[in-house]
Parts: C-alpha cells; sequence; structure tokens
C-alpha cells in the first residue's frame, strides 16, 4: 500500500462530484479508485462553503489557506493562488507519504518542493504547457507572471511527469524533459455513470459543458446556433458552467436575438446530473481553442451523443479525427453551424456517429487507468535521486 498525496487546485465538496473541470475530474476519480488499494490524501484549497478536513469516497481532504475563490481572472487571482501554493507546500511536506502528485500549474511546484523535502518522489500530471502562450491567454501582468512561473516548473528533475495526451507530450519533450520520466495516461470515464439512456427532448437540443472563458469560444456556438435556428426554428441550446464571461455571453444571446432558446444553467452541483442533461441532447459542442484534452468530449461519446469540436490537436487526438461526431475549423461559426445542422437533420448520419460514440467512448474506465497511474508512481521511486 503506498501513501499517495494529490494536490489540486479545486476538488470537489462531496462525494456527489461538484465538478468545474477537467482537472478536477481527474483527481476525483482517480483518487477514488487509488484509495481502494492506497491511503490518498488530497491537499486542495479552501473556500468560505467547505471543511477544513474531510473525507470523500475514502480520501481524506485537506483544504489549505484563505478563501480560494473559483476564478481565473485578474492579478487577485493569480495572488489568491500563490497563497494556495505555500499553503498547500506547507501541508504537503507534513503529510507522511510515499509520492505527492500536482496536478495542475499552481500545483506543480508546491509537489516538487514537499517531495524533495521527504525524500520521496516528485510527481506532476501536466494537462496542457502554456509556456508561449501565458500573455495571449491571460493578459500581460498575468501571463507574463504565469510564463516565469511555469519556465520554472520544466526546470526542476522531476522524477516522472504523466502527461494526459501524446500532444502534451510532445510539448514537454519540446521543453526539455526527457522522454524517459513522461507516462501518458489520458483521461477516462466512470463507466457505471454513462450506463442507461434518456429521453432525448422534444426539440433539436444543444449541450454545451465548459467554463466560460475566453479559450472556450462559447460566443462562436451561439452565433452558429443563430444559423442553425434558421433551419431549424424549434432547436434549443443548453449551456452548463461558469466563469468570467458567463455575463457577456448572456448578453450576447440577447443581441442575437437567441435569448429565449438558450438556457444558462451556471454550475449543476452533481456530476451525475450534468450527464443527464447530456444523455437528454442530441449533439454536444465544445467550440473551444484550447485545451489539453478536452474530457467533456469523452463523456459525450461515453453517453452515445454525438458531438462538434474545433480540430485544434488534443482533440483530433482524442477523437481519432473525428469518430463519433464532426471537427470544424477554429473560430469559424459557419463551418460549426453546417456541422452541427448535418447531425440535427441527417437521420443516416447521426445514426452512424452514434454508434461510433458508443464503441470507443466506454473504453477509457477510470479503473483501468488507476492502475496504470500506480505503474507510473512505481517507476517514479526508481528514479529518485538520478540526474535527468
Amino acid at each position: 500500500m503506498m501513501r499517495i498525496t494529490i494536490i489540486t487546485e479545486y476538488f470537489p465538496y462531496s462525494q456527489r462530484g461538484e465538478i468545474r473541470g477537467g482537472v478536477e475530474a481527474r483527481c476525483f476519480y482517480l483518487g477514488q479508485e487509488l484509495a481502494k488499494r492506497h491511503k490518498v490524501t488530497v491537499i486542495t484549497s479552501w473556500q468560505k462553503e467547505t471543511k477544513r478536513k474531510d473525507t470523500i469516497a475514502g480520501m481524506a481532504i485537506l483544504r489549505v489557506g484563505p478563501h480560494h475563490r473559483y476564478t481565473h481572472k485578474g492579478y487577485g487571482a493569480f495572488v489568491s493562488r500563490l497563497r494556495f501554493a505555500k499553503a498547500a507546500k506547507a501541508m504537503a511536506a507534513r503529510v507522511p507519504a510515499d509520492v505527492i502528485d500536482g496536478t495542475n500549474f499552481i500545483s506543480y511546484l508546491p509537489a516538487f518542493a514537499a517531495a524533495k523535502k521527504q525524500g520521496i518522489p516528485a510527481m506532476a500530471t501536466y494537462h496542457e504547457v502554456w509556456v508561449g502562450a501565458w500573455i495571449k491567454n491571460k493578459g500581460l501582468v498575468t501571463g507574463s507572471l504565469g510564463t516565469i512561473w511555469e519556465r520554472l516548473v520544466l526546470t526542476k528533475p522531476w522524477d516522472r511527469i504523466i502527461a494526459v495526451s501524446e500532444f502534451t507530450k510532445q510539448k514537454l519533450l519540446a521543453h526539455g524533459i526527457p522522454a524517459k520520466r513522461i507516462a501518458v495516461i489520458p483521461n477516462g470515464i466512470d463507466a457505471l455513470l454513462y450506463q442507461g439512456s434518456a429521453r432525448k427532448e422534444k426539440n433539436p437540443t444543444i449541450c454545451c459543458v465548459s467554463r466560460l472563458t475566453p479559450q472556450k469560444r462559447v460566443e462562436d456556438l451561439l452565433r452558429a446556433f443563430t444559423l442553425v435556428k434558421k433551419e431549424l426554428p424549434h432547436a434549443q441550446c443548453i449551456i452548463i458552467g461558469t466563469g468570467d464571461e458567463e455575463v457577456s455571453l448572456k448578453q450576447l444571446a440577447k443581441t442575437l436575438g437567441v435569448s429565449s432558446s438558450v438556457q444558462f444553467l451556471g454550475f449543476v452541483r452533481e456530476h451525475k446530473r450534468v450527464m443527464q442533461y447530456l444523455k437528454r441532447s442530441h449533439v454536444f459542442c465544445l467550440p473551444s481553442v484550447m485545451e489539453g484534452f478536452g474530457i467533456t468530449i469523452l463523456e459525450a461519446m461515453a453517453c452515445g451523443v454525438p458531438y462538434v469540436c474545433t480540430d485544434i490537436k488534443p482533440l483530433q487526438e482524442i477523437t481519432h479525427q473525428g469518430k463519433g461526431g464532426f471537427l470544424c475549423r477554429q473560430k469559424d461559426p459557419h463551418d460549426l453551424a453546417a456541422k452541427l445542422l448535418q447531425l440535427l437533420t441527417d437521420k443516416r448520419v447521426y445514426a452512424q456517429k452514434a454508434r461510433e460514440c458508443r464503441q470507443y467512448g466506454r473504453m477509457r474506465d477510470w479503473k483501468r487507468l488507476a492502475k496504470e497511474v500506480e505503474v507510473a508512481y512505481q517507476k517514479g521511486y526508481k528514479n529518485v535521486g538520478e540526474d535527468s
């Protein structure tokens, strides 16, 4: 039995799985599987409505630092993250462990420092590399700080890095991480959560589950939806998620004249309920221009719901070039609308894509992936103290 410490910026409040993003989903589901055979401690940020100490699905949860709001915008958010990093490092250094795994950019340095203090493997689970894109994504001040932080992360002699995709692995290699230190273990699904079906909505329904941030390009979906409505007047769109662009997106829907057909559901606390909305929809859409993996695409496929997503490399990889749906051009609402309409109006194509979803989407179960993570952790032991 290993003592595993996982550091993650955000984590669900309860076993219901209040998940907002792919990093949290991976930590929540992998942590549960690992806790069946190992002692798992999760160190995460504290919010005023949460307990400092808790036990969820066999995992010990320690929430540290001052109140840390769920936001990704502005200098204040970066300062709050630094406070979390300091508190996480201090806590991780005190919790006896055999391996420490940092799971997002702000948790990497705390994980490395705490692991080295204990003389145990320093692990990082890498979703995406932002070096070269920080300023574009976050603005000059936050972007500059993020660039410095991540460059420092990539100079560290990690014992093992788990990349969630081959795309991310190639970026890590380009920044000097030795190939022998990288394992590719993708995100997965909880197979039980996707069993069964749900009655489809009466009207053609498009579902989007995403953080409402600039990189997700939900505005492109809204613009595409106006074109879909011209062909399918009764079509509706469901958007699940929160973020800094929520207000502006609601205003855009009004400006485009589609607000009565677009539901902004905000943060849906139970992941099971999110999947019910997804199952009842006809098509899933992810117009994002930046992803490390795109776990929501995998979830849609597991539900048997065809998708339209952008043709960025990580999404090409996870979908095997469009199995189960269509890839569209980035930032192109017209191409997005055309692909959505093809699925919503051509029953033969829809049935074919739905079959592909079911065949491929349920192949990646967290139970199997947890065993691969265990192997990666064990290999980390062999690398402790070696030069990179």
